[in-house]
């Protein structure tokens, strides 16, 4: 959950530097590695992808006594994994002829950011709510 809260801040750091391909790239990995942190935390296994959104469901599975907010939330982690995992590839590549820093606008690193802090918030609560005995990993 650390390298997340850091991949997020170096997202707000490429966008206050007008690095907008920087910034979703960051952006995107922040949300995979909160994600990534909820699963390890749930012992749910996962393949080495940017994409491990499916396990998710099985992590909502396991997880007793979870909120209707925090069970809102891993939906919500789930879709934004789905929806910005594409974005990786451009960010890095670009498309065609076209490069990354000439590919995105100031509000696609904002929108990015936003969802960035979205999973984080989420990888947060889960952690807090285990934590605290709030909810608990059914075993098996």
């Amino acid at each position: 959950m650390k390298e997340a809260e850091e991949v997020l801040s170096r997202s707000k750091i490429l966008q206050a530097k007008r690095d907008f391909a920087g910034a979703i790239e960051a952006a995107q990995h922040s949300i995979e590695l909160s994600v990534k942190s909820m699963l390890a935390r749930c012992d749910v296994h996962h393949q080495k992808s940017h994409d491990v959104s499916p396990q998710l469901e099985i992590l909502m599975r396991k997880l007793e006594g979870c909120s209707e907010s925090l069970t809102r939330g891993l939906s919500r982690s789930q879709w934004i994994m789905q929806m910005w995992e594409p974005a990786n590839s451009f960010a890095v590549y670009g498309t065609h002829d076209t490069k990354p820093q000439d590919l995105f606008y100031e509000h696609d690193g904002e929108v990015a950011i936003y969802y960035a802090e979205d999973a984080y918030w989420t990888c947060y609560q889960l952690h807090l709510d285990l934590a605290e005995g709030r909810m608990k990993v059914k075993s098996g």
